[in-house]
């Protein structure tokens, strides 16, 4: 333990007196306190903020993943041009020790870089939100939506009529197909899989996506309804709705589409004990009964409680003669009525469009978000996420160079990437058009894409910044997904690799005078 202490010591020593780190440093420090206060927004205090987060995070991560592969490269194929190992390893210290506890001094040294950058990032966020002027309501506005740690419910799909509503779409093509004497629509060809076969459940997805959109139109007049399932039983707000709207034929994003918004409460009947349900329609008032479509809108949904706090004007649903009707007479919710039973909910928008059109919602429809936790605890395991970012950009850098040369380790860490960048781009291209590869680059990316595709690394995938920035929890089944998918499966036999290489490589050049 003391001799791995040692290494550990003497690694981040060497590491502070280098000049080129001492100057990665420097850029690094002085990136993360400009880019706070130089980002630019539209001039709304979500708008800043989210950019502020989202840019600031990810420049501080990929400085320090950078400075993580140079610095473990660095310090592997040091030891034998300096003589550094041939000391070490005499003493006795095994060299899987060595390799381990270098890694853990490069991780020290860059988890300390990460907590400062984060902490002044964190400290200049906020100085900008309570210096800064925002309009009346901004500030509520940024807090609800970016302040605040939010779990994401999805609305429940329904499968099962989609799956039986898509088996009969086929056979319906398939059918005309053969009426026409061929054996499947010209536009199936074109879609195959990575293996150039034809792909029947790329078929099936697609239909299935057209008829979700389908289901998800509403027609001026009429509404649609979204379940939620796994809601906590005492949810009692404030919950807010994530959308984008757009019309069949939107051509941009000043279009404007009315309706109001409903939430099915529980109220007590006043003739029995039982609860009835009633749709409560409401419209945040600074929206004014219009919708802006194509565009990703956040509203919150009545809450209870007494109407004089509430920025909302409440209208009760009737059903009559088939159509809802609207009457303005209508009860606030009240803290007796209940927004979730048997931990389902209830969403409803009634289309009041004044031009005839219909309206669509992007997705499988509008997106529940209930806050869960704060923004402080949100922000760590954000961090926690870059960090282990940085930690396998630091393991490729060792390993690599543990096989070869400073300056092999660090081409095959970036070659690395891009291969994977640029072979799952590939792949998706390949599997939604029917452009064929065409070059050297292409066929060798296809090719080598098909079979390894599940070991490549992807960077995109540590991006909690773009959670962070949403307002959405950066909750522990993805960090787990992204430790376990990305970093134990993918890195860590990249790392294991280097370390038996690392301790079988000759020492004489150690011994060899400079």
């Amino acid at each position: 333990m003391t001799a791995f202490l040692a290494i550990v010591k003497l690694t981040c020593r060497a590491a502070f007196r280098s000049r080129f780190f001492r100057g990665i440093i420097l850029f690094f420090l002085g990136a993360v306190l400009l880019m706070p206060l130089i980002v630019k927004s539209d001039g709304t205090a979500v708008s800043m903020i989210k950019i502020t987060l989202e840019y600031s995070l990810t420049l501080a991560a990929a400085l320090l993943s950078i400075s993580a592969v140079w610095l473990g490269a660095s310090e592997i194929t040091a030891d034998v041009e300096d003589k550094r190992l041939q000391m070490v390893a005499v003493k006795p210290v095994a060299r899987p020790l060595i390799y381990l506890a270098k890694y853990t001094g490069i991780i020290a040294i860059h988890a300390l870089l990460l907590l400062i950058a984060s902490s002044i990032i964190y400290a200049l966020t906020f100085y900008r939100v309570v210096s800064m002027d925002f309009a009346p309501g901004e500030k509520e506005q940024l807090y609800a939506e970016i302040l605040t740690a939010r779990q994401l419910y999805q609305p429940d799909p329904v499968q099962n009529d989609i799956d039986r509503a898509v088996e009969e779409e086929i056979c319906k093509h398939m059918e005309v197909a053969r009426m026409q004497g061929k054996d499947m629509p010209d536009d199936w060809k074109t879609v195959r899989t990575k293996t150039g076969e034809f792909d029947e459940e790329e078929i099936r997805r697609r239909l299935r996506d057209r008829m979700r959109l389908a289901e998800s139109a509403i027609a001026p007049g009429d509404f649609k309804d979204w379940t939620y399932s796994g809601l906590p039983e005492d949810l009692d707000g404030p919950i807010r709705i994530r959308y984008k709207a757009f019309f069949e034929l939107s051509r941009n994003n000043q279009e404007r589409n009315h309706g109001v918004w409903g939430w099915k409460y529980h109220f007590n009947s006043p003739d029995s004990k039982e609860k009835i349900e009633l749709p409560v329609y409401f419209v945040p008032d600074n929206m004014a009964l219009e919708l802006l479509t194509m565009q990703t809108t956040e509203f919150e949904i009545a809450p209870k409680g007494a109407p004089e706090k509430a920025q909302y004007s409440c209208a009760r649903g009737f059903r009559k003669a088939g159509k809802d009707l609207l009457t303005y007479a209508a009860p606030y919710p009240q803290k007796d009525t209940l927004m979730v039973k048997d931990g389902k909910a209830q969403l409803r928008f009634l289309s009041l469009d004044k031009k005839g059109r219909t309206l669509y919602f992007a997705g499988n429809g509008p997106e529940l978000l209930v806050p869960v936790a704060g923004f402080f605890n949100n922000y760590c395991r954000t961090v926690f996420v870059l960090l282990l970012l940085i930690m396998s950009f630091a393991a490729m850098g060792m390993a690599f160079a543990a096989c070869f040369s400073l300056a092999t380790g660090i081409f095959l860490t970036l070659a690395y990437l891009l291969w994977g960048i640029s072979t799952r781009f590939v792949l998706t291209l390949f599997t939604t058009t029917a452009v064929a590869p065409h070059n050297i680059l292409e066929k060798f990316n296809y090719s080598g894409g098909k079979y390894i595709d599940i070991l490549l690394f992807d960077p995109a995938s540590f991006a909690a910044q773009e959670k962070l920035a949403s307002g959405e929890l950066v909750d522990f089944s993805y960090i787990s997904a992204v430790f376990v998918l990305q970093f134990a499966i993918k890195i860590l036999p990249i790392f294991a690799l280097g370390l038996w290489i690392y301790s079988k490589r000759e020492l004489a050049l150690a011994g060899k005078e400079q």
